[in-house]
């Protein structure tokens, strides 16, 4: 195993070197096992046809957080030897990769990888609580075990970090099973033959609906034939049915929160058995929505009806 190790340097370099690989935060998506990303949405990374991920809040929350963790880390064991990674770590037989967060020495132990997650409370108690014992999620234990595979450790460790009122840091070991290294450099190398011969896979459509707009964001003018897919009348059946039922929900909402404002009249709050009811006046700041381009997607039926679900981004 010949693992190739880049200094970062700048930002645009690192996201060129991930670009090349699949990434160890990437991998479970090989095998169905990523909450945030699909094998179509990687796909649709690697091979260009989305835009660049762009930073957001969550991001930017574990990175200002990350130095909170490695402070905690290092004041808890003393005796290890905690190194911040600003290297890139990659085997391109396999067309994978990984930039861990820590390079860890526990003179116990050896050399090690630490992953830091920052959680919040909510979902730390719903994702990573089950039965009153700690499991980290599959996607991330799958990064941590690839991390540990690159840069050639003999233990890994995921840090969750929650900040709610207190700091809490909880460290989880993660078992290096080697049929997991092997399955994702399996499906690794099959993964990117069909980038290279530009074979698009399945979408999973309840999940890559976003990312299918973000890819497909632009028209070229042209019109196409679609008179001979018998999916697409079924489609439009479907569509038109669940817009209907949201109409129908959203009225029967308003119908009910009418009847309840009715009850409470100017009360601010009323009881029932069973709880309270509250109706607060709330002020809320004026806001200017951001300039922005999307598809507008209309469907004209031949039968004279015009269903436009063109509103907002559905």
């Amino acid at each position: 195993m010949t693992i190739v190790i880049t200094p970062i340097v700048s930002d645009e370099q690192w996201h060129s070197l991930r670009a090349k690989c699949v990434g160890a935060s990437e991998a479970g998506a090989l095998v169905g096992e990523h909450e945030y990303l699909s094998y179509w949405g990687l796909w649709a990374r690697k091979s260009g046809k989305l835009p660049a991920v762009e930073d957001n809040g969550a991001m930017e929350r574990g990175r200002r957080l990350e130095p909170v963790a490695v402070e905690m880390i290092r004041d808890r064991f003393p005796t290890w030897t905690i190194t911040t990674v600003r290297e890139h770590y990659a085997d391109h037989e396999f067309g994978i990769g990984a930039t861990p967060d820590l390079l860890a020495f526990d003179p116990d132990r050896g050399d090690g990888i630490i992953q830091i997650k920052s959680v919040a409370p909510s979902a730390f108690r719903t994702a990573w609580r089950q039965d009153d014992e700690l499991r980290v999620p599959t996607w991330i234990a799958i990064q941590a075990i690839m991390e540990a595979h690159l840069t050639k450790s003999t233990w890994a460790q995921v840090a969750a970090l929650v900040v709610d009122y207190e700091i809490h840091l909880h460290l989880i070991d993660i078992p290096l099973h080697a049929g997991i290294v092997e399955a994702i450099k399996s499906e690794a190398v099959m993964f990117w033959e069909r980038v290279i011969r530009g074979q698009e896979p399945e979408p999973d459509y309840r999940r890559d609906h976003a990312l299918i707009r973000a890819a497909l964001g632009s028209d070229d003018g042209s019109e196409i034939d679609l008179s001979q897919d018998n999916e697409l009348p079924d489609l439009l059946d479907r569509r038109e049915t669940a817009a209907r039922i949201i109409k129908q929900a959203n009225e029967e909402r308003d119908e009910i929160t009418g009847r309840l404002l009715h009850k409470l009249g100017h009360a601010a709050r009323g009881r029932f058995n069973g709880g309270t009811i509250t109706a607060k006046m709330v002020s809320r700041a004026a806001y200017q929505v951001p300039p922005s381009t999307f598809r507008k997607l209309t469907v004209k039926r031949d039968h004279g009806s015009d269903h436009d679900r063109g509103h907002g981004r559905n």
